[in-house]
């Protein structure tokens, strides 16, 4: 939901603000911001596969000292 609201912000302003120079850097800036966060969302979404890899070696670590 968040971010499809900033999406809808930066689109609007997109649309009304004067086009030079400025306006296109900061809405390039403001689409690399939210590629980046849909981009960490499905990355989180399994941690053990993906660009973004977790090791599950602590949490075996732990199991195996729970199970003792």
């Amino acid at each position: 939901v968040l971010i499809f609201w900033l999406m809808l912000i930066f689109a609007g302003l997109g649309l009304f603000a004067p086009r030079n120079l400025l306006v296109t850097i900061v809405l390039l800036l403001c689409a690399i911001a939210l590629a980046g966060a849909v981009f960490l969302l499905t990355e989180f979404d399994d941690p053990f596969t993906g660009v973004i890899t977790v090791s599950g070696e602590p949490l075996l670590n732990a199991l195996h000292a729970l199970a003792k």
